[in-house]
């Protein structure tokens, strides 16, 4: 360990001398050779005093090869690793470090009178740089890897698997499966509904309903359910329309007429007759009544396609026909008129 003595109150340098090793390897033979190492431009070079509980960095003074601290610490003193790194312009880190005491020497007396130089590490400082990037080596020899694992063959409980290699070989391994086991207890009975009725019937405002729920193991409950509150009488309606069916009379020997429900339709002397049926409500039954007299013998009635006849006509002329038709069935009386 190098060890430094210096006078309190006086400053003093540090000078380390930077080195570099070159390493030279041809054929089976290698060459380690030392340098002076100066720092290119770019390069960042720094100078740290660690000590247990404070560290030191310094910007050091380049001389050629030789960086140069000035120490001025009043308390300097103990055991402290030096370290110095280097940042390369081109990003590499080159570091090393070694042992120092450092010894305080206190001083009273006149300073001019005490000579103190600069002190130099008796051990220098070496670099390893980074060597030119080897050959590519040759290519290794394939791996061997599975290609294939198969279950191969079961003897009671165990099951056998072969692992098949990328390069044919084989091997095997065993699995022991667990053996079924018992049958659970049966369970007890479950308990469903059997029936859900009501029990208790109100029709009051606001009454009370009872439902009992009976379930299969005999046991019952009940819940309610209350009607609603009776609404305020509400307004009195319109006078409805009047019973009375009324009568439509149609002109013409051969009329051509739409018929609207439960009107009464009165057509004179025809020869042809043309009706089609007017849509009515759904609520109610819509009936279709007309009456006609046969202009001659047979004339033509042609009634909507679905509308089916109780008889096959035969009018004779003077004929009078009364019709009904109610759900597409068409009821037809005939009255023969003696003249």
């Amino acid at each position: 360990m190098t060890e430094i003595t210096y006078i309190q109150g006086n400053s003093f340098s540090l000078s380390v001398p930077l080195l570099k090793r070159v390493v030279a390897k041809e054929n089976d033979t290698t060459t380690i050779t030392t340098e002076p190492y100066i720092p290119a431009s770019g390069d960042a070079v720094t100078v740290k005093l660690i000590g247990e509980r404070r560290q030191y960095t310094y910007t050091p003074t380049m001389s050629d090869n030789v960086a140069v601290v000035e120490l001025s610490g009043n308390e300097l003193s103990g055991r402290y690793a030096i370290e110095v790194t280097i940042l390369t312009a081109n990003g590499e880190r080159m570091r090393y470090a070694q042992p120092i005491a450092l010894a305080l020497v206190p001083y009273t007396g006149t300073v001019d009178s005490i000579v103190v130089g600069s002190a130099t590490l008796d051990a220098s400082i070496f670099f390893a740089m980074r060597g030119a990037k080897g050959d590519k080596g040759d290519k290794g020899d394939d791996g061997n890897g599975i290609a294939d694992i198969a279950k191969t063959s079961t003897s009671g409980l165990v099951d056998t698997y072969t692992i098949t290699y990328t390069d044919g070989a084989t091997s095997t391994f065993n699995v022991t499966n667990g053996k079924d086991g018992r049958d659970g207890q049966q369970g007890a009975q479950g308990v469903g509904v059997r029936s859900i009725t009501q029990t208790s019937t109100s029709t009051e405002s606001e009454g009370v309903n009872v439902i009992t729920i009976t379930l299969t193991d005999g046991s019952t409950s009940t819940f309610e359910v209350r009607n609603g509150a009776r609404g305020a009488q509400g307004e009195k309606g319109e006078k409805g329309d009047s019973g009375q069916v009324p009568q439509v009379t149609v002109t013409g020997t051969t009329p051509t007429q739409e018929l609207s429900p439960n009107t009464f339709y009165v057509f004179g002397s025809v020869t042809s007759l043309t009706v089609t049926l007017a849509a009515g409500d759904s609520d109610i039954a819509n009936i279709y009544a007309f009456r006609f007299t046969a202009g001659q013998d047979n004339p033509t009635i042609t009634l909507p396609q679905g509308v089916v006849i109780n008889q096959d006509l035969s009018l004779k002329t003077g004929d009078v026909c009364e019709v009904s038709i109610l759900d597409n069935l068409a009821l037809f009386s005939v009255w023969e008129i003696q003249s």
